[in-house]
């Protein structure tokens, strides 16, 4: 029987969904007179992809429990490791993960623009992630932005001004930063909360951020999506590094303890479980845990920054010979020299501060670090804040990185470069 391009559907609610089935099983296409049909076909095929995507992966798990992970059926936050990763629509060029969780299932999840955005780059097969719903705030970091500028400045909003304290600041294309915060603008005018004048300047209201709050209350959950996080990078078999890893965080929750209860594992699941081991091991000769009656194992209290620390001291003391003294950012506080190289840690991305006359610090890495590469730079810890904070604040916000420019050169000779 042949298939017109649109088809008039008479007949049972079983009929009509086997014509669906058939209209997918042969990539038939045909429109349907029923939006709703087209939606359930739109549905199956994306099903059939999944599963062809993840025959090979459950079975090498072992099992036969997935789950699609959307943002409406993720009350709770996923752990497990990454085992798959490839394009989910060719025309959109969008990606999917596949991740074997700790909870023995193998989750499927759609990444959005937004999923790894946060991210220095992209989870990797082996590394261990968390799949959450996150709703970001109704205002944006632009909307902040400004705010922050219009409040300098009686209330407006000036792009030049911007862009001369743009151009001093930690930014690849300042110009193109401007640009993007004027676009932002355009669009608050259109949904009437700033002012556009006739000179090309905005009028922002003090409390921009509580209307855009009051505004988005109602429609909130239309911004959540599914958000990937990697604890730290690299696989997670690795169990000597000298840092505060994925690893440690499993410890903490009581995974290993999960895992060891479990009477049929998949593959990830015994795999985690013989890495969590050894890493107790490690972190025991160390004194870093703590046995409970028992035999229980527990990560110490003072483990996460205690690790955090030992971290950066063996990456400076391995820096000390091709730039001198190591010089921890917790003691100094700020630091002024030349951006030389970004080194990779577990914990992140740190970009190498030398000073010409010898000695070298590390610093959360600026987003665009690479570029800044052989310029001066000024980098300060913020108040009453530590390194080892990075284990549970993200490392940007701990450290404010500015360029050095001819100007500050000029005016502080002091600075040695």
């Amino acid at each position: 029987e042949k298939f017109g391009r649109t088809l008039e559907l008479y007949g049972s609610t079983e009929d009509v969904q086997r014509m669906v089935e058939l209209s997918v099983k042969h990539k038939l296409d045909v429109t349907f007179t029923d939006p709703r049909l087209n939606e359930l076909r739109q549905e199956m095929g994306e099903q059939q992809q999944i599963a062809r995507v993840l025959k090979p992966v459950l079975e090498q798990e072992h099992t036969r429990e997935f789950v699609q992970v959307s943002k409406d059926e993720l009350p709770e936050p996923v752990q497990g490791v990454v085992v798959a990763r490839g394009v989910a629509n060719e025309l959109t060029g969008s990606e999917y993960l596949a991740v074997a969780g700790t909870d023995g299932k193998v989750h499927y999840v759609g990444l959005s623009a937004h999923a790894e955005r946060h991210m220095d780059a992209p989870a990797r097969v082996g590394e261990l992630v968390e799949l959450s719903r996150y709703t970001p705030p109704p205002a944006t970091a632009a909307d902040r932005t400004l705010a922050a500028q219009a409040g300098r400045n009686e209330g407006i909003y000036d792009p030049q001004r911007h862009l001369q304290s743009a151009i001093a600041r930690v930014i690849e294309d300042p110009e193109a930063y401007v640009a993007a915060h004027q676009r932002r603008a355009e669009a608050l005018v259109a949904r009437g909360h700033v002012e556009r004048l006739v000179d090309g300047r905005y009028r922002v209201p003090s409390d921009l951020e509580a209307r855009l709050e009051r505004e988005l209350a109602a429609g909130r959950d239309r911004a959540s999506f599914v958000r990937v996080t990697a604890p730290s990078r690299g696989d997670f078999r690795e169990h000597r590094v000298m840092a505060f890893t994925a690893l440690d965080r499993e410890i903490a929750r009581g995974t290993l303890d999960a895992l060891q209860q479990v009477p049929n594992p998949t593959t990830t699941q015994q795999a985690l479980r013989t890495a969590l081991e050894a890493r107790v091991e490690t972190l025991d000769k160390i004194g870093l845990i703590e046995r409970q009656p028992g035999g229980a194992a527990r990560l110490a209290p003072e483990a996460p920054r205690k690790l955090a620390d030992l971290e950066l001291q063996q990456a400076g003391a391995a820096l000390d010979k091709r730039y001198g003294q190591y010089a921890a950012l917790d003691a100094t506080r700020e630091e002024k020299g030349l951006l030389v190289e970004v080194k990779d840690l577990p914990s992140g991305r740190f970009a190498v501060i030398a000073h010409p006359e010898g000695g070298v610090t590390l610093a959360p890495a600026p987003r665009n670090a690479e570029a800044l590469i052989g310029k001066p730079v000024h980098v300060e810890l913020a108040a009453d804040r530590h390194m080892a904070d990075r284990v549970h604040t993200p490392m940007q916000t701990l450290v404010r990185t500015k360029v050095i420019t001819e100007r500050d050169l000029s005016r502080d000779r002091g600075l040695g470069l």
